[in-house]
This record gives structure tokens, C-alpha cells and sequence, in this order.
């Protein structure tokens, strides 16, 4: 199996409690595929922990995955503690598929990463939002990508297939809440693609 490593934030203040669904429910998918991810999580320094565990990879191929805020140059610990970045460590995803729910990392990171021999990125290039106490179609949202690429889809068409399920949700969500639905708007019209069309059975 493809070495993996995902990223959880489960200690922020704002989101925890979201990025936590988010590892509970990939948690039940890798269980039941016999998928056993590397996970940095909870009280864990993500910029010290990050390295080592790639380090571990020993150059091969590898699938990264992060749920925690983020802006235009940066992933984020608790919304404030670069852990990726572009003027940093862009050079340790090379040969990675890289996939990420945080705000804004494909306007400058995700291109970034691209260029400095990273093989796929996606994330989004605004900012993304979830609504607390209706968070299932966020979180089926969220990770439903994800599952597709251990699934075997080509990324292209996991990117479609996202923003496929992006108009399921919101079609439900229409006439019993507007503001919900447009949010999963806002998400769906953010995401970005960038690099290579690949699939999982490429990078083993």
C-alpha cells in the first residue's frame, strides 16, 4: 500500500471538533479497506512531527492529507503555526499526491507545491466554512475525495466527482436551508486542481 500520511487539527479551538468528524470518518473507511495511514493529530507539533514522518517514506511516492486551516502560502496549526509553507519545506512533497480541506492553500501554495516536484494538489483556493451544528454534508464533502483516490479514480475525475457531490448536497440542502447550501456553494466553487492526472496505482 502507497505510504500515507494525514494531517488532523483536532485541538483547534474553532474547528477541532469538525477536523475530528473528519478523522473519525476516514478512520471507519481505512479500517474497513486495511489502509493503515501515518497520522499527526491532537496535542502533537505538526512542524516538528511533519518531517520526520515523510523522512520515514525513504524518498518513495507518498499521499498527504490535511485537515486545519490554512491561507494563501501556508498550512496552519490552531490558525496561527506554518507548518507548510512556501518559503519552508515545499521540497519534502516532492513525488506526493497532496490533498488538503483548508482555506485559501490553492490560491499560492498548492501552485507552489506544483512546481517544486509535488505531483498533484487539491484543495481550495478561498476561503471554505461549515456550518457547526449541521457539519455531515461538510464532512461528507470534506473527505469524499480523498476516499476516491484510494478508490483508484484518476484525480481529474475526483475533482469532478467532488464538485458532482458539492451539487448533491446542495440540492438537499436547497429548500430546507439556503444559507447552508450556499455555503456548500462557496466550498464547491473554490476548489482547485493543479499538476498531474493521476491514480493511486501510479504512485506504487
Amino acid at each position: 500500500m502507497i505510504n500515507t500520511l494525514l494531517v488532523f487539527d483536532e485541538n483547534d479551538k474553532d474547528l477541532g471538533n469538525f477536523f475530528s468528524m473528519c478523522k473519525e470518518d476516514l478512520d471507519e473507511f481505512f479500517d474497513k479497506n486495511e489502509i493503515f495511514p501515518e497520522i499527526i493529530d491532537k496535542i502533537s507539533n505538526f512542524e516538528i512531527m511533519l518531517p520526520f514522518k515523510i523522512n520515514n517514506f525513504k524518498s518513495e511516492k507518498f499521499v498527504f492529507a490535511a485537515f486545519t486551516h490554512g491561507d494563501k502560502s501556508n498550512l496552519l496549526q490552531s490558525g496561527t503555526n506554518s507548518f507548510v509553507s512556501v518559503s519552508q519545506n515545499l521540497e519534502i512533497f516532492n513525488d506526493s499526491f497532496f490533498y488538503t480541506f483548508a482555506c485559501e492553500t490553492g490560491k499560492i501554495l498548492g501552485q507552489e507545491l506544483i512546481k517544486h516536484g509535488c505531483i498533484c494538489f487539491i484543495g481550495y483556493d478561498k476561503k471554505t466554512h461549515i456550518w457547526n451544528t449541521f457539519q455531515r454534508p461538510f464532512i461528507d464533502t470534506a473527505v469524499y475525495g480523498l476516499k476516491l483516490f484510494f478508490e483508484g479514480e484518476y484525480t481529474k475525475t475526483i475533482f469532478l466527482k467532488m464538485k458532482e457531490r458539492y451539487n448533491e448536497e446542495i440540492d438537499k440542502m436547497y429548500q430546507k436551508d439556503y444559507v447552508i447550501a450556499s455555503i456548500l456553494m462557496d466550498n464547491r466553487d473554490a476548489l482547485v486542481l493543479y499538476g498531474k492526472n493521476i491514480n493511486i496505482d501510479e504512485m506504487k
